[in-house]
């Protein structure tokens, strides 16, 4: 019981290169959703860190697919265009987003999952270029994710990623961008610690308060990666899950 207890907890997301990765979340007083940081604050001052090598960010989306032999919901995923390089994560057919279909100005791309490639595309060697539709928006897949990667968290999250920027001008909601809430994973620029990079995003933190009076004495706060329900990003039924598993595991 303790293995499988120990395992859950300290095990990362299969397919994730964990080595130097953190999560970065956003504190505020009272805040259930802390965790969660505005897209603004992101593009205006997270990306350009110098402790950092690479910042991606992410949020949920829900996708109805639609391809020639019928429609598929979706468990997606609107990400930055580093959001693959940044975990790590491998590019097995096809390719990455490239700069244009980022920005919305190519069309909009998509990579999907191995399992879904192999269940809705029955391993189609011709996958990259195909074209769907994702919630009745035409799309077309460029590339497909390692096998083993399903996401960042503790349960799988990861079916299909659009670009955020790409997605919401095709959905002409640019300006929802304001108000959109992302997830935010980092890894450290070679010769920088933990510690030092908390130090810069401190100032950051101030940065922000004066930009963003509303969020009040907000700190952005940066911890090794973690996929577990004790992460930074898990709901509270997750970790009350956990909380009485590992008591369980305890009395055992």
């Amino acid at each position: 019981v303790y293995s499988l207890i120990n395992g859950v907890l300290n095990k990362p997301a299969p397919g994730v290169r964990t080595e130097n990765l953190v999560n970065i979340s956003l504190t505020l007083p009272d805040d259930p959703n802390g965790g969660i940081i505005a897209f603004p604050i992101f593009s205006g001052f997270l990306e350009h860190s110098r402790t950092l090598q690479s910042i991606a960010a992410f949020g949920f989306e829900r996708f109805a697919m639609t391809a020639p032999d019928g429609t598929y919901e979706l468990r997606g995923q609107v990400v930055t265009p580093n959001y693959f390089e940044t975990l790590g994560v491998p590019i097995v057919k096809g390719r990455g987003f490239t700069s244009g279909e980022t920005r919305g100005s190519a069309g909009l791309s998509a990579v999907i999952a191995w399992h879904v490639w192999q269940n809705q595309f029955q391993f189609a060697p011709d996958i990259a270029g195909r074209q769907v539709f994702l919630n009745v928006l035409p799309v077309t897949i460029v590339g497909v994710a390692a096998r083993r990667f399903r996401g960042t968290h503790f349960a799988p999250d990861f079916e299909i990623a659009v670009p955020i920027l790409g997605y919401a001008r095709f959905h002409g909601n640019v300006q929802s961008l304001a108000n959109r809430g992302v997830e935010a994973i980092a890894r450290l620029a070679p010769g920088s610690s933990l510690a030092q990079a908390q130090a810069e995003f401190d100032t950051v933190s101030r940065q922000i308060a004066r930009a963003f009076p509303e969020l009040g004495r907000q700190r952005i706060v940066l911890a090794p990666y973690s996929a577990t329900a004790n992460g930074p990003w898990q709901g509270a039924q997750a970790r009350m899950f956990m909380t009485i598993l590992t008591a369980v595991a305890l009395l055992t």
